[in-house]
């Protein structure tokens, strides 16, 4: 079979329950379809094309320990159906592991990925003991191979950049390192705008998909010791990192928790003209 021919074949609609891990937070996520190539994974946050995770599937076979995956992100995917959104990221597999033997991998790539038993004659032994499957390249598209040229996604990524930053207008100009999270897992970040009603970070992480709920971790004075505020808030616009240029979202406050200060967040606000120029 043809790689050609695998891409035409319909996804399996299946919803599958995996574990996935990166910058060492555990999330437990499902999937929307899973092919032969890969899979569309529902998450709460966007990974920048070409990062590797992790995946564990612990039910997905009758014996043995979990099936290890390394996976590629390889786009993102905004979805609707008649209740909710659904967001999503596509991964591209790229090998899969077991430790339970060559019967248990050959089980779950053929019970739960539909491939055919001649398909997986190429699995092999590591030297680490595992029983190992390098999936065949060209299952799924790269954005690189969807011929859209790198200077145009560049000058769109300019675009939005630009955009995002107009939204920031009235806000103050920060540069203040702080952490930010998104479904309980956690993540670094700068804090490049604040306003009585909203904020925007920059990042080379993960970042959360739009109209997501995050949390924003954030110092009211330079120093470890300093004092901290929580602030509740929901993403108005994502741009994805290109290159080696960041990533950004944009999010407006729900609510902020002062920690038993009251008023204390205002107070800061009030000081910020001195310290800091409004975009």
């Amino acid at each position: 079979m043809t790689d050609s021919e695998r891409r035409q074949e319909a996804r399996k609609k299946e919803r599958l329950a995996l574990v996935f891990h990166y910058a060492q937070e555990k999330c437990e996520v499902n999937t929307l379809d899973v092919s032969r190539g890969g899979t569309l994974l529902q998450t709460p946050v966007l990974f920048p094309s070409g990062t590797l995770l992790i995946l564990e599937c612990p039910s997905l076979c009758s014996q043995g320990q979990a099936i290890r995956l390394l996976a590629k992100v390889v786009r993102a995917t905004k979805g609707f159906t008649e209740r909710q959104a659904l967001s999503g990221m596509g991964l591209a597999w790229v090998r899969a592991y077991s430790s339970s033997g060559e019967e248990h991998l050959k089980e779950f790539l053929i019970d739960k990925l539909g491939y055919d038993a001649a398909d997986t004659g190429s699995i092999q032994q590591a030297p680490t003991g595992d029983f190992v499957y390098d999936f065949p390249k060209g299952l799924e598209p790269l954005p690189s191979e969807t011929g859209v040229s790198d200077p145009t996604r560049l000058s769109d990524y300019q675009d939005k950049r630009e955009h995002l930053i107009t939204m920031q207008r009235g806000r103050f100009k920060l540069d203040v390192p702080i952490i930010y999270s998104v479904h309980n897992m956690h993540y670094r970040g700068t804090l490049m705008a604040l306003g009585p009603g909203g904020l925007a970070v920059h990042t080379k992480g993960a970042l959360p998909f739009e109209f997501s709920k995050v949390t924003v971790r954030y110092p009211l004075e330079s120093g470890p010791a300093s004092p901290r505020i929580i602030l509740f808030c929901e993403t108005e616009m994502v741009l994805e990192q290109f290159g080696n240029e960041p990533g950004f979202f944009s999010a407006r406050t729900l609510g902020i928790d002062e920690l038993d200060n009251p008023t204390i967040f205002r107070m800061h606000l009030r000081a910020l003209p001195q310290k800091y120029p409004r975009w």
